[in-house]
């Protein structure tokens, strides 16, 4: 009992009961695993709302997220080609190279970080850039941690210079296609093809030229549209959904023109301009049904450079002159369609014809004495008193409407953007002198394809068709079709035209005004022609000098028309050559053979002036 009092009060404890402290303790863990199954519960929960009930809503929204907005794919615009299908204008794949330079700093190769510095030195030779500018294009603006990712590095790579950039794999280094405008061409062709601006378009406002401007409608095509999905880098992520609507490609224009013929054509009025320090020269060739095969001229300009030449139109088209001598095919033609004159008619020309009442004295380009001439020899020796003598006995509202059905004061069929319509006054309107000198070419102005287009009348039997420069237009889906040749009108009657035909071969003939123009194994049909240049300045009291002829004339198949503005020699004897360079040329070109048959020529002249005949 002592002992029990020392020790204090005892306590006695049944078996298996349990303490205060650890009943709490069991407790607290109990709380602590309902709260936390509690908890997992609502993880669990929102695990199954976000995988299972709203797992495509969010896949959806995360999508969104991506996808960036909507990139225009632009049409391919359409080609122009020659008659033979050969690309005269065209778009071409050219590659804009894009960098991310946080990428390119961490650049690995062999198995060591090179970054900017390795990237530099392997892709400046390949881009034509020095490895600083490039190292300095390359390097982060905000270190290799920041989110600089996205620069223009260098537009315009051709394909294989892409190829050799991407084969080096640098990371972040990629490209975007674009389209370039191309024009194989170069400027031979261009006065006519045209130019796109900036903005690969040819309309009002935007830039661009020529045949471009006019049918930029149908080549520019219907652009597409791609919605993709892009990582935070902002590159599109491969393999990625994509939304695309295809875009269409522009329709293709087939031209009339031989690019061969063409190009040889500019060469050789090239050569003759630069000869002869004239202002301009052009070249026209044509088929008899009015379809252009060339149209050339110099000066010209290059249509990636526009801007680097004063000329930017199509000459041919454009400028107008005088046609002088050659206008007397429409004076005689119509005369002799008027039944007031024959291939044989015997004239008496003297040095000089007085006509007070129009108070004028006609006289031709060099004096001589009385001639007795025939009206084929007056084309030949291109006399502008013979030619005065025969067309006056029409009058002049008769001369006016040839001229008018031959084509002059009228548009080609081409509706070619900035065409002049050229001169031609209605009787009216004309001065006293001028219902003279129109017979003879002055007084009246022509562009080089108004003036082959007469003579494209004679060949064609008297019946005029407009000129021409589009074959036909050839769809998306490839399919080609033809353009109607406008409808012809007939200005001369069929005999008249083949006399008159006759006629010109002795223009070409000895005796005549453009021996030069004479080509081995074939007849010649032409006429030479010669006006002032009345404009003041440099250039005026110069001449224009042409030749247009007709090959082979006894059985036509070619026109072919040379002037040239201002040169330094007055004769029109000089573009003869150029017009027989070409002319064979185009024969040969078009594999069209001589025909065999010989010329038993109209005579020139008569009574004591006749041996003259026999002296060809």
């Amino acid at each position: 009992m002592t002992q029990d009092r020392h020790r204090g009060v005892g306590v006695r404890l049944t078996p298996g009961a349990r303490g205060p402290r650890l009943a709490n303790g069991r407790r607290r863990a109990r709380a602590l695993f309902v709260a936390t199954l509690f908890v997992f519960s609502i993880f669990a929960a929102q695990l199954v709302r976000l995988q299972a009930l709203e797992a495509n809503a969010i896949a959806e929204d995360a999508r969104d997220q991506r996808m960036g907005k909507k990139t225009v794919l632009p049409a391919v615009r359409g080609q122009f080609t020659d008659a033979s299908g050969l690309a005269l204008a065209q778009n071409v794949d050219r590659y804009t190279v894009e960098a991310c330079p946080v990428q390119v700093a961490k650049y690995r190769k062999d198995g060591a970080t090179v970054g900017v510095d390795g990237a530099a030195k392997e892709l400046a030779p390949l881009l034509g850039m020095s490895e600083g500018d490039l190292r300095t294009q390359l390097t982060p603006k905000d270190g290799p941690d920041g989110k600089d990712c996205y620069r223009v590095l260098k537009k315009g790579l051709e394909p294989m210079q892409w190829r050799a950039v991407n084969d080096l794999r640098v990371d972040g280094i990629w490209a975007e296609t674009t389209q370039e405008r191309v024009y194989p061409g170069g400027a031979a062709t261009a006065p006519l093809v045209g130019w796109v601006g900036v903005n690969g378009q040819a309309k009002t406002g935007e830039g661009g030229g020529g045949l471009e401007m006019v049918y930029n409608d149908s080549l520019k095509g219907t652009p597409g549209e791609m919605t993709a999905e892009y990582s935070v880098t902002g590159q599109v992520i491969p393999m990625a959904e994509r939304q695309i609507t295809p875009a269409v490609p522009g329709d293709g224009v087939r031209l009339t023109i031989d690019h061969d013929l063409q190009w040889y054509a500019y060469n050789a009025i090239a050569a003759k301009v630069q000869e002869q320090k004239a202002q301009w020269g052009e070249i026209v060739v044509m088929d008899t049904k009015g379809r252009l095969k060339a149209a050339a001229q110099y000066p010209s300009f290059e249509p990636k450079k526009i801007g680097s030449s004063d000329i930017t139109g199509a000459l041919p088209f454009e400028a107008t002159f005088e046609p002088g001598s050659t206008a007397k095919v429409m004076s005689i033609g119509a005369s002799l369609d008027q039944g007031v004159t024959a291939p044989d008619a015997q004239y008496t020309v003297p040095n000089a014809l007085p006509r007070p009442q129009n108070d004028i004295t006609i006289r031709d380009m060099h004096g001589h004495a009385t001639l007795q001439l025939t009206a084929t020899g007056i084309l030949a020796v291109s006399s502008n008193i013979g030619t005065s003598m025969i067309a006056e006995k029409i009058s002049e509202q008769t001369l006016y409407d040839y001229q008018r059905k031959f084509g002059m004061g009228s548009p080609s069929a081409v509706d070619f953007p900035g065409e002049s319509q050229g001169k031609l006054y209605p009787p009216e309107q004309m001065s006293g002198s001028q219902r003279y000198t129109v017979m003879y070419g002055q007084g009246l102005a022509v562009t080089a394809v108004q003036a082959a287009g007469v003579f494209q009348t004679v060949a064609n039997g008297g019946v005029r068709i407009p000129p021409t420069l589009i074959a036909g237009r050839t769809g998306h889906d490839g399919t080609y079709t033809p353009e109607a040749l406008p409808e012809g009108n007939r200005v001369l009657q069929e005999d008249t035209s083949k006399t008159l035909l006759k006629m010109l071969e002795n223009v070409t003939s000895e005796g005549g005004t453009a021996v030069g123009a004479e080509i081995d194994g074939y007849r010649v049909a032409g006429k030479t022609g010669t006006a002032d240049i009345a404009e003041k300045g440099v250039y005026g009291g110069k001449n224009t000098l042409s030749f247009i002829g007709i090959a082979p004339a006894d059985k036509p198949e070619l026109i072919c028309a040379v002037i040239l503005q201002a040169p330094e020699s007055n004769s029109s004897a000089i573009v003869a050559p150029a017009f027989k360079s070409v002319m064979t040329y185009a024969l040969q070109r078009f594999k069209i053979p001589p025909t065999g048959s010989r010329l038993e020529p109209f005579p020139n002249y008569w009574g004591q002036q006749a041996d003259r005949n026999r002296t060809r």
